[in-house]
């Protein structure tokens, strides 16, 4: 039981270190209403295949400047195995403005096919000091390592969320 308890709590506090902020007072939700259609990253050298140790992806993402709330990025992603944790991608431009983009496969839970992919992209408000907002996408891609060549392609933020 002790042990557990030990595990919780580093479990827990190596989940608040993986976010920009330390104790956020509020959570604050921007509806995607509030941020327009056509906010989209680019990714681009998209590159996923499976084998029998599990699944795994490799691509770069990038997004210009959205606002003067929304700083630009550039980062490249990899990682291992469906239903795994956000694994941080490394951050490719200036760094700015605080920020940081984390990426993973998805957990499949249906007989459908294809990598389904979550990008998180969490940064620092330059215009609201103390403010941090989280941007995820979601799409699904083609497992296209040893088939195709790697793939360019767009998604979407659709889950927006932050804290003040």
């Amino acid at each position: 039981m002790q042990f557990s308890l030990v595990a919780i709590a580093s479990l827990l506090a190596s989940a608040e270190a993986a976010h920009l902020w330390s104790k956020p007072a509020v959570k604050l939700i921007k509806t995607k209403q509030a941020v327009a259609t056509n906010y989209n990253w680019t990714v681009t050298g998209w590159s996923a295949g499976c084998a029998r140790a599990g699944c795994y992806y490799d691509f770069n993402i990038s997004a210009p400047a959205f606002s003067d709330s929304v700083p630009a990025f550039s980062a490249y992603c990899s990682g291992f195995g469906e239903g795994a944790p956000y694994e941080e991608c490394d951050i490719l431009d200036d760094g700015a403005n605080l920020h940081q983009v984390a990426a993973r496969l998805q957990a499949v839970n249906t007989t459908g096919t294809g990598a389904h992919l979550a990008v998180s992209y969490e940064f620092s408000d330059p215009t609201a000091e103390g403010t941090y907002w989280n941007y995820t996408a979601y799409t699904v891609s083609s497992y296209n390592q040893f088939v195709a060549p790697p793939l360019n392609f767009t998604v979407t933020p659709t889950e927006i969320w932050g804290v003040a």
